[in-house]
């Protein structure tokens, strides 16, 4: 295996309530490293708090009374019943979810696993990034690629939110360096000798 570095995720949940704007529960996330690695604090319990705002929709607040799944589902927090979406629109759709990430650790927002090329909205920038000091309402950025408006529910799944963890390298300049065999050959060049 030399010297890479592969992960078992294990999320487990706990159900605390914590005063006015209740957190509803929490997701503790377990990285476990199978083979050396440098990440700090590898194997230690990493637990993820959400905070579920009043305004969510009830398909965000099941998701902690059942199995929980990764990546975390997000639905559409609309003020409304549903919204249009122009063609060619981009519009960022709040999830009701605040995500309290643990340093090291980063969401990464994602399409649903059931889009494929008839449902016409695209994430932009996916996979989208929560760091872990980001303390606002995550929201899914859409953007419809069709020549006819989409509609959106109140409650809809429009997205997921990966868990992964990151590291922080030490970063240095140099002068020069070795070159590969690829060395400059850009796109279509990978696996090619």
């Amino acid at each position: 295996m030399g010297n890479q570095s592969y992960s078992k995720v294990l999320l487990s949940y706990n159900k605390c309530n914590v005063g006015r704007g209740q957190i509803l529960g929490t997701a503790s996330l377990k990285v476990t490293a199978l083979t050396k690695s440098t990440i700090r604090g590898h194997g230690q319990m990493k637990t993820i708090s959400f905070k579920v705002l009043d305004e969510a929709p009830s398909s965000a607040r099941s998701w902690f009374d059942g199995p929980k799944t990764v990546p975390v589902p997000l639905f559409a927090r609309l003020d409304g019943d549903t919204l249009s979406i122009k063609p060619m629109e981009r519009i960022a759709v709040p999830t009701g979810l605040i995500a309290v990430l643990p340093e090291g650790i980063e969401g990464q927002i994602v399409a649903p696993q059931n889009w494929n090329e008839d449902i016409g909205l695209l994430i932009l920038n996916s996979p989208g990034t929560i760091d872990p000091d980001y303390r606002g309402e995550i929201k899914v950025l859409l953007t419809n690629i069709t020549q006819e408006n989409i509609e959106i529910k109140h409650g809809e799944l429009i997205g997921r939110m990966r868990i992964a963890a990151f590291l922080h390298p030490k970063i240095s300049e140099v002068s020069s360096f070795e070159d590969t065999k690829r060395s400059t050959s850009g796109f279509g060049s990978t696996g090619i000798n």
